[in-house]
């Protein structure tokens, strides 16, 4: 794929994100929303090839995998969905919150293996996880936390993926490489 054509499905790939999950889950996912966004200007950025960042970020691209399992898990189990309309002014279901947070758990799952086939491309859930699942969970878990003075469901698990979600980040920024479609061969 063209450099060209790889920018447009990123830009396609975002937006289908950006509006299927405001119709899923509604407004309480705006910030998830910009960090979408932040994480496809940050891959519009870099110029490294998925075999160039791969083998840098993996470890803590996978911790930050499972501290999302467990992230939501907390959720789930502190009810999270239960709290949103005290924020939001609206329900959130459990079977959309939970079928919401499976899909992106797949999409990171998936975004590794297309990395280790070397697909430029699946470097965006990378971003996306580090931004948003790590330092974005963090930030606005205690935040809300502290403005309530009160838990806030995700909380302890958030506070884990806070410093994973920076050393991914900072990893996925000093990655090395040019990107060169010519350059990336099936393993």
């Amino acid at each position: 794929m063209s450099p060209a054509a790889e920018r447009a499905v990123a830009l396609a790939c975002t937006v289908v994100a950006v509006i299927a999950t405001l119709e899923f889950m509604g407004r309480a996912t705006f910030f998830l929303n910009i960090g979408l966004v932040l994480s496809l200007l940050f891959w519009f950025s870099t110029q490294s090839t998925a075999a160039d960042t791969f083998a840098g970020v993996l470890r803590p691209y996978l911790a930050a995998i499972v501290i999302q399992c467990c992230h939501f898990l907390e959720e789930c189990v502190a009810g999270i969905y239960e709290q949103v309309p005290d924020l939001f002014g609206y329900a959130l279901s459990p079977t959309r919150f939970f079928t919401f947070n499976v899909v992106w758990i797949v999409v990171f799952i998936l975004a590794a293996v297309g990395v280790r086939a070397r697909i430029r491309l699946a470097l965006l859930p990378f971003w996306f996880l580090a931004i948003v699942g790590g330092i974005g969970n963090g930030v606005l878990h205690s935040a809300i936390a502290l403005w309530r003075g009160a838990y806030f469901p995700g909380l302890v698990t958030a506070l884990v993926a806070f410093p994973v979600g920076v050393m991914l980040l900072v990893r996925l920024i000093r990655s090395p490489g040019k990107f060169r479609t010519d350059s990336i061969e099936a393993p």
